[in-house]
Order: structure tokens, then C-alpha cells, then sequence
């Protein structure tokens, strides 16, 4: 038996065969990045759910309350309590079993009575993990300019209030007009 023919056949498979699956191993990671970093529709039911706009069903405060993410798409967030931009890198697809039990005081004191339902859990963790896939492509948004824009405009709005009761002060004193009033009775004797 010819071994070197054997040894050519092997390599040629072998090359042929990282030749035709590189790509399709590139085309598969491709398409799953691509389904990650895609908002879906339970994900952006998990948006509304963590940003208040829609309501929790059993009446539990909206996770923005006390927490934020970094996401273009979402308002800031409170600064209470943690980021939650990777923490679905930190628990994965337990997070939805996570939230079932908090096992941090301020969390069980909020949802002690009002329990998040498995359909929330499972629509937060889906926003939680479209937002650890983007997380490198969004900018941190702390909500600085947006209070440094409304404070300006409160000093304007103050200054102008300020203005127009300024205008409406006296200008001049009572002694003033009752001095007037004393000499011109004054010239009218004299």
C-alpha cells in the first residue's frame, strides 16, 4: 500500500473540507450575531416592561426606577441601583429564574407582593440580551445633558419670572407722593 497516497488523499480531504466550512462556520456566526443584535418583538415587549411604559401585571415599580442600561433606544435609567447592560452576561438564561426570587433587599421589599410573571421574566431577559449584544455599539448616556439642558432652561424661565415681578414694584415711595402733595397745597396758599 502506498502510504504517501494515502497521506496526499487525507490532506486533500482535510483542506477541502476547512476550505467549504470556514465559510459556512463564518455565515453561521454571522447569522446569529445578526439574530442577537435584531430587536425582537419580545425583546421590545421587555423594553417597554423595564422602561414603565408598559405596566408590570401584578403592579411592581418598572425596573428604570432604580436601574439603567446603556441602549441609544432607551431612556436613562435610574442611578440607585446597578447597570444592567451586561447582566445577562452574568446570569444568561437564568436570569428569568433570577427574577422569580431577587436576592437583594431593596428588589424583595419591591416585588415582596407584587411578583413579576414568567411572561415578563421572559420578555425582560430577551431585551436584557439584546442589549448585552449591542452593548459595544451604544454610547453611554448618563442623563447629564439632559439635566444640564433642563437647568438652563429653568434659569431662563426664573430670570424672566424674576423680570416681570421686578416691573411690577413699587417705584416710588408713599413719602414721596405725600411730600408732592403737601407743596403744591403749599404754592396754592402763597
Amino acid at each position: 500500500m502506498n502510504y504517501k497516497k494515502v497521506l496526499r488523499g487525507i490532506s486533500l480531504m482535510f483542506a477541502s473540507q476547512l476550505l467549504f466550512l470556514a465559510p459556512m462556520k463564518a455565515l453561521a456566526e454571522e447569522t446569529n450575531n445578526a439574530s442577537e443584535t435584531e430587536l425582537t418583538e419580545e425583546a421590545k415587549k421587555g423594553m417597554a416592561l423595564f422602561q414603565g411604559g408598559k405596566l408590570l401585571d401584578n403592579g411592581g415599580p418598572s425596573c428604570i426606577t432604580c436601574h439603567n442600561v446603556t441602549n441609544d433606544q432607551v431612556i436613562p435609567g435610574g442611578l440607585f441601583a446597578k447597570d444592567l447592560t451586561d447582566v445577562y452576561t452574568r446570569f444568561g438564561d437564568g436570569l428569568a429564574l433570577w427574577l422569580t426570587a431577587p436576592s437583594n433587599n431593596p428588589m424583595e421589599a419591591a416585588y415582596k407582593n407584587n411578583e413579576i410573571t414568567e411572561e415578563e421574566r421572559l420578555q425582560l431577559t430577551a431585551f436584557f440580551k439584546y442589549v448585552n449584544a449591542v452593548k459595544d455599539s451604544q454610547t453611554a448616556n448618563s442623563g447629564s445633558s439632559l439635566f444640564l439642558v433642563g437647568g438652563g432652561v429653568g434659569v431662563v424661565i426664573l430670570l424672566v419670572l424674576i423680570q416681570v415681578l421686578w416691573n411690577k414694584r413699587k417705584k416710588k415711595m408713599t413719602k414721596q407722593d405725600i411730600f408732592n402733595r403737601q407743596n403744591s397745597a403749599w404754592d396754592a396758599k402763597f
